[in-house]
C-alpha cells in the first residue's frame, strides 16, 4: 500500500480537531446542564442568596444548543413540505392546462368553462398543445407553484413589469396581470407573483385577471396552496 501524502495528512488533522471541538461543546453543554441543576436545588434550599442569577446564567449557557437542536428540526420539517408540494404540482404537470380569467372572475369559474370564460381566447395549454376546449376542467391548488412565476405571465400577458409582491400586500389573485386601466395606486400593466403560499382557486380580483392552472377531471380545489417565486 502507498504511503499517505500531506493531503491525506492535513484531512485527518482536521478530522481529529472537529472530533475534539464537538467533544468539548458536548462536555460544556453537560457542564451547562450540571451547573442548572445544582442552582435549582441551591433555589430550593435558599441556600444560595444569588441563585435566581445563576439559575438564568446556567439557562443561558444551554440555550444555543437548544436553539440549534430545534432550527434543525424544523428547517428539516419545512425541506421535507417543500418536497412533498414539488412532487405533487410535478404529478400534475403532464395533464396542465394553463388557463386566463377575465378580469373579476376566479380560477374555478376560468377552469370550468366550456371554451375559458370570455369566448375562448384566453384557454391555453402547456407543452404546446391546442388551446383547451370543452368542459372537464378543474383548478388545481397544487399547481398554482408551475404558473406562479415570470416566465409563465409573461407567456400569457403583455407584462410592463414583472415582480414579486411583498408579504403584506399579495393578493390570493396572484398570480396575474395589473390591469392598465386599474386605479391609481395599482401597479398598472404589472405582472405579479406570489411571494409563495397564498393563491387560491376561487379567489378574484376586479382589477386583475389570473393565471389558472387547470387539470383535466376532478374537482376544483379552493383552498390555499403552496406558490413559488420567480
Amino acid at each position: 500500500m502507498a504511503p499517505a501524502g500531506p493531503g491525506a495528512d492535513a484531512a485527518a488533522d482536521a478530522a481529529v480537531a472537529a472530533a475534539a471541538a464537538a467533544a468539548a461543546a458536548a462536555a460544556a453543554a453537560a457542564a451547562a446542564a450540571k451547573d442548572a441543576s445544582a442552582v435549582a436545588g441551591r433555589t430550593a434550599r435558599g441556600a444560595d442568596p444569588f441563585a435566581a442569577v445563576h439559575f438564568l446564567v446556567a439557562l443561558v449557557a444551554l440555550a444555543p444548543g437548544r436553539a440549534a437542536g430545534g432550527g434543525t428540526a424544523a428547517a428539516a420539517a419545512a425541506a421535507a413540505a417543500e418536497a412533498a408540494a414539488d412532487a405533487a404540482a410535478d404529478a400534475l404537470a403532464a395533464t396542465l392546462v394553463v388557463r386566463v380569467a377575465p378580469k373579476g372572475v376566479d380560477c374555478v369559474a376560468a377552469c370550468a368553462a366550456p371554451d375559458a370564460v370570455g369566448g375562448g381566447a384566453a384557454a391555453a395549454a402547456v407543452g404546446g398543445d391546442a388551446a383547451a376546449g370543452g368542459g372537464g376542467l378543474a383548478c388545481a391548488p397544487a399547481a398554482f407553484r408551475l404558473v406562479n412565476n415570470c416566465p409563465a405571465l409573461r407567456a400569457h400577458f403583455d407584462c410592463h413589469a414583472c415582480e414579486v409582491a411583498a408579504a403584506g400586500t399579495a393578493g390570493r389573485d396572484m398570480p396575474c396581470w395589473v390591469l392598465p386601466t386599474a386605479p391609481v395606486g395599482h401597479p398598472r400593466g404589472y405582472c405579479m407573483v406570489h411571494p409563495g403560499g397564498g393563491s387560491a382557486c376561487d379567489a378574484r380580483y376586479e382589477h386583475t385577471r389570473r393565471l389558472c392552472p387547470c387539470v383535466r377531471g376532478g374537482t376544483s380545489g379552493v383552498g390555499v396552496s403552496v406558490g413559488t417565486n420567480e
